[in-house]
């Protein structure tokens, strides 16, 4: 479609479009000879391109992106253009277009986008012969994934990947179209959404999806709009909506919508108003309460009109802030002497930066626990929304630390009870006690040090049973020890449960088990049903997740 984001074409834009359509068509022709001469030629180049178009979409790059993009899809000259918001000025810089003629047969109109949290894809809803198609497509090439059942004039993603359209009084949800095939040529197998939802009321241009507890009746996802003044919340399990007032006038079509890191902003169209964040809360839209939401104007936006809203979803808002007011300059205050220099003082070093939450919770789901694709998503999400929890574990980690390991206690207990028992046993028994064997069930492993603690309890008991077991067979073999022996034996062994209780009593303070804060991250996370995978999957990387605990003790939190 032409130079955009993602690099450019090595053909002229407008020979370039033209040879495109030509090998759009040719694809969705059936097969006929080859022709000689010009005709010839042209279904080569045609056949050619059909082949070219098959390169796989690329991705938004999301991660990457330092210019925190607020994508608007809106229309144009001879099609519809890709653009980006200026957030210092309230201007669209056209990233790149999409000629009515870029597809088979050309489409009439694209609304409804959004760009997926999984593949970080752009997709958008276009109109081919009167029929709507969700597509994802890039600045050169476009992949159909679905035939939808209606037009639909908002669309967003939530957190899952699902995809949610809304059109009049209907919701249709389409389940991770990142997961299904792409095809060149929309037609009738494409499959339609997978549900159908009936609203109570027609709501806004565009949507945001969040996932919270805005009735009391426990965390679920809603779509987010603003419709007619009112910000309109759609509980998507049965289309229930909930009006919220908002504390400034949001009057007008917002068709353009947004969700950085759970933050939701609404660009009017109108290009006076601008763009406006709402603060959603929980229990917003409970019965017994108020039904209002706090709303502030944060920036500036051209007019715009047939439109819609997409960015990446786990991406920082961009830095929206109103100008302030400029203060009148006051009178020259009348000259006051010079005064003496004052000696400047040593400045203090510069502390170490601190790290910001949302940092924190990338490091620990990323590399502590390693999660991948939905489950770091959904686990993200929740860390930073409810952060305090993770800083109160965080801080009880810097102040008390881990409880000491009860290994070396246990080990050099157990080698005086086997050592007292070989030289009692003597040389005739033929049963060699392998206390170094013992010593390496712990000492051998190859996991971190710090790993090693909840080894300890089951070495120690491993190293008892074995004791036990020799004890019986060498007065099996050899006769009952000496009453002498094995009263020196007891005593060892008494000795030894002492030592090990007194290590058990130190450890009675507030110091905490690596078991014991997996299971406070995996509660804070909310993970229920997930809760003892969670927890094991924490355990077993412990090593990585304290990495991230003594960053923390190291640098605090901004």
């Amino acid at each position: 479609f032409g130079s955009s984001h993602f690099g450019s074409s090595h053909l002229p834009q407008a020979t370039f479009h033209t040879w495109r359509a030509v090998g759009r068509r040719a694809c969705a022709m059936p097969r006929r000879p080859v022709a000689h001469g010009a005709v010839g030629l042209l279904a080569v180049v045609a056949a050619a391109l059909c082949v070219a178009r098959a390169e796989p979409i690329k991705a938004w790059p999301c991660e990457n992106n330092t210019d925190h993009s607020a994508i608007q899809v809106l229309e144009g000259d001879g099609g519809y253009d890709v653009k980006l918001l200026d957030i210092a000025t309230g201007g669209y810089t056209t990233l790149w277009s999409v000629p009515f003629d870029s597809v088979a047969g050309g489409y009439t109109r694209i609304n409804a986008c959004g760009i997926s949290p999984i593949d970080s894809k752009l997709y958008c809803l276009y109109e081919i012969g009167g029929t709507p198609y969700l597509a994802r497509f890039d600045d050169q090439n476009i992949e159909f994934v679905s035939m939808a059942t209606k037009w639909a004039r908002a669309g967003a993603f939530s957190l899952n990947g699902d995809f949610y359209m809304t059109q009049d009084t209907k919701m249709f949800v389409l389940n991770r179209p990142d997961t299904l095939p792409g095809q060149a040529v929309p037609d009738a197998s494409l499959p339609p959404p997978d549900v159908e939802i009936t609203l109570e009321r027609e709501v806004g241009a565009d949507l945001n999806m969040v996932s919270m507890d805005l009735d009391n009746s426990g965390e679920k996802l809603w779509a987010i709009s603003v419709e007619s003044g009112k910000v309109m919340a759609v509980d998507v399990a049965d289309g229930s909506v909930c009006e919220l007032t908002p504390s400034i006038d949001l009057s007008g079509s917002y068709g353009a919508a947004w969700d950085f890191q759970g933050e939701l902003y609404f660009a009017n169209n109108d290009g006076e108003s601008g763009v406006f964040r709402v603060f959603l809360t929980d229990g917003a839209c409970d019965p017994s309460g108020t039904s209002t939401v706090t709303a502030h104007n944060v920036g500036e936006s051209d007019r715009t009109s047939a439109n819609d809203g997409a960015n990446c979803l786990l991406e920082e808002a961009p830095p929206w802030t109103p100008a302030p007011t400029p203060a009148p300059t006051p009178e020259p205050p009348t000259p006051e002497p010079t005064p003496a220099p004052t000696p400047e003082p040593t400045p203090a070093p510069t502390p170490a930066p601190c790290i910001k939450p949302c940092d924190y919770c990338k490091k620990l789901l990323g590399f502590g626990l390693d999660l991948e694709h939905s489950k770091y998503v959904i686990a993200y999400k929740r860390c930073v929304k409810h952060f305090d929890r993770f800083e109160r574990i965080f801080e009880h980690y810097c102040e008390f630390g881990v409880c000491p390991s009860l290994a070396s206690t246990a080990v050099v207990g157990s080698g005086a009870w086997v050592q007292h028992l070989q030289s009692t046993k003597g040389s005739a028994s033929g049963v060699d006690l392998d206390l170094d064997g013992q010593r390496s069930l712990l000492q051998g492993q190859s996991v971190p040090p710090e790993a090693q603690e909840e080894d300890a309890s089951l070495l120690q008991h491993r190293v008892r049973q074995n004791v036990t077991a020799l004890s019986t067979e060498a007065q099996e073999s050899h006769g009952a020890l000496s009453g002498r022996a094995v009263a020196a034996a007891e005593e060892e062994k008494e000795e030894e449960q002492q030592t090990v209780t007194e290590v058990e009593v130190d450890r009675g303070g507030r110091c905490k088990k690596p078991c014991q804060y997996c299971s406070d991250i995996c509660l804070a996370l909310g993970a229920k049903a997930y809760f003892l995978k969670c927890q094991h999957r924490c355990e077993k990387r412990w090593w990585a997740v304290e990495i991230v605990l003594e960053k923390f003790c190291k640098h605090g939190v901004c």
